[in-house]
């Protein structure tokens, strides 16, 4: 078991929350859980915790009111988390996993105002500051491109899209690969007045990536909830199953991608040009996509 589940449950009392969570732990080898705008200020009435067995400890930022709430779950019988830093909008803390190291996690769930998200990238940048395997996961309300929206008013670049990448450069954070469903989030209205987006996410930093043979995100399906749950299985097996890696446009808008790009291109080669010229585009594609 080494999987890590992130989720914006929308209330953490929903019997059928809790028990959606708990196939998915069983179901997915979940050590870890992060729970976001759980929507509770303590856990008597919790459903999850009632529903999970007494090997599971937790670490809770509660709720304003009916509004937001962080909860952390962890297996006590096979890994210690410790906080580190926590706010409403972040709990980051380190994962000490039997046989299989210590990592640092974060768990985000990033304000819907422009200007307040600044302090969550802020003080999750001042967690990225050493060489420690580092995990980010959760809900950051901010999307990078139309990729990654569908329906409703067009995609505007704007301050919070441009503060989102320039964070992820700044902390060495790499966006994760995922499979599943490919947008996150539903606002549930029906026909034209539907709109989607991929509003979760998980980055990690390079001493991560060295760790992990895969790096890949599950998005499971919404249910109980408008946001998909994400699980992050660490030490997956590698299959050996080729999968091309395709020119993302989202790639075009970071800064310091033209510079990558010119050093390999302006890097002199010998021999076949028709082999110089593939070689050069595979390890375009390799460079933009390991480092986003």
């Amino acid at each position: 078991m080494s999987g890590l589940l992130f989720w914006n449950c929308r209330g953490a009392k929903k019997v059928e929350a809790a028990l959606y969570l708990r196939e998915a732990i069983k179901d997915h080898g979940v050590i870890f859980v992060g729970l976001l705008e759980t929507r509770i200020n303590n856990v008597e009435n919790n459903q999850i915790m009632k529903l999970l067995a007494d090997n599971w400890k937790f670490f809770m930022v509660p709720s304003v009111g009916l509004s937001g709430g962080l909860l952390i779950l962890w297996r006590c019988d096979l890994a210690d988390f410790t906080v580190v830093k926590h706010s409403s909008q972040m709990v980051v803390g380190n994962l000490k996993m039997i046989n299989k190291g210590d990592w640092k996690i974060a768990l985000v769930y990033g304000s819907t105002d422009v200007q307040e998200r600044k302090f969550l990238w802020e003080d999750l940048g001042r967690q990225c500051d050493d060489d420690s395997p580092l995990i980010i996961g959760g809900d950051f309300n901010c999307i990078l491109s139309q990729e990654e929206k569908r329906g409703g008013k067009k995609f505007k670049m704007n301050q919070g899209s441009k503060d989102f990448p320039s964070f992820m450069i700044n902390n060495d954070l790499h966006l994760v690969n995922s499979m599943g469903p490919k947008y996150t989030w539903c606002n549930n209205k029906s026909g034209s007045n539907r709109i989607w987006e991929k509003l979760d996410r998980c980055l990690i930093n390079s001493s991560a990536m060295n760790f992990l043979h895969l790096a890949l995100v599950k998005h499971l399906p919404r249910f109980a909830s408008v946001h998909c749950p994400l699980v992050m299985e660490l030490f997956k097996p590698v299959n050996s199953v080729r999968k091309d890696i395709r020119y993302e446009e989202v790639w075009a808008t970071y800064y310091g991608a033209t510079a990558l790009v010119k050093k390999i291109w302006e890097k002199k080669c010998s021999g076949n040009p028709a082999v110089i010229l593939s070689k050069k585009c595979k390890k375009t594609l390799r460079a933009l996509f390991f480092w986003s």
